[in-house]
């Protein structure tokens, strides 16, 4: 896996650098922490000069943080609109998951989910997180994964992902299905048994791949036609630090009217939420 962290210095960068730290083994491949100048948003009340070092230093102190935890790091200060540098570097580099934080340092960054970090979910060819919370000083020893899942080929990528990444600590997970609404209650219990029979059957597959990496596995089928809500309520009510789900592509058909889903979940949850491609 070849990681690429946005760095600015923010809260929320560094909650970012954190979640990975914790959650995750290093990869075999260094992480590249890139810190972006905006030229546009940052010189008019800063010189060019002072902002360069600015980011040096930050960077070398988030570099300093992931040496201790044994990463092997590589830094860079690139100069640009935010977004489009951060996707441009991705593709250039070859990453595989970008990750940045929620909100950045600029004001317009505040408002929602910030427009760099919704401008990467939409537009990043890679697969992308967004790091929203990082609890502290909380003395659970796993991390909570809410993955929906509906056959997909999509949902199937984001199982793929689950497989193969290298987690530091055990996994909690929830592997939710939510189907369509039925008013024939007897069409609703079928579709409903046959959808938790291939939760079992994922569940079963998950725990053998995952082996010690596993340590518990939930399903759930609900009944609801609102699919975005359902899966923030029950990332929230199961108190999910992460929600994982595969996203379908960037047809702009299919984005406007199934795609929007990742769109939607990234934007409004409370957790962090990782968007697979």
């Amino acid at each position: 896996m070849k990681i690429l962290l946005a760095h600015d210095g923010s809260q929320q960068s560094t909650v970012a650098g954190k979640f990975l730290r914790r959650y995750l083994y290093p990869s075999s491949d260094p992480i590249e922490i890139v810190c972006v100048i905006d030229a546009l948003r940052d010189h008019s009340c800063h010189v060019l000069s002072d902002l360069q070092n600015e980011a040096d230093q930050k960077l070398q102190a988030i570099q300093r943080e992931f040496m201790k935890d044994d990463w092997s790091v590589e830094t860079k200060r690139l100069e640009g609109e935010i977004a489009r540098t951060l996707v441009k570097e991705a593709e250039a580099g070859g990453a595989t998951l970008l990750v940045a934080g929620d909100r950045g340092l600029g004001k317009i960054d505040s408002l929602l989910l910030g427009n760099v970090s919704s401008h990467l979910v939409k537009q990043a060819n890679c697969s992308v997180l967004i790091a929203k919370k990082f609890p502290e000083h909380d003395s659970r020893e796993v991390v909570r994964i809410l993955l929906p899942y509906d056959g997909s080929r999509a949902a199937e990528s984001a199982v793929h992902w689950m497989e193969s990444a290298n987690w530091r600590i055990p996994v909690e997970l929830m592997l939710l299905n939510v189907m369509e609404s039925q008013s024939d209650h007897l069409k609703k219990m079928a579709i409903a048994n046959a959808n938790y029979g291939e939760l079992d059957a994922l569940k079963i597959r998950l725990i053998k791949e995952m082996t010690t990496k596993l340590r518990h596995v939930e399903t759930e089928v609900i009944d609801d036609n609102n699919i975005d809500e359902t899966i923030l309520n029950a990332a929230a009510t199961w108190n999910a630090d992460l929600i994982v789900l595969g996203h379908q592509g960037h047809n702009k058909i299919i984005e406007h009217i199934i795609g929007s889903t990742a769109y939607h979940v990234a934007e409004h949850a409370s957790c962090s939420v990782l968007v697979i491609r």
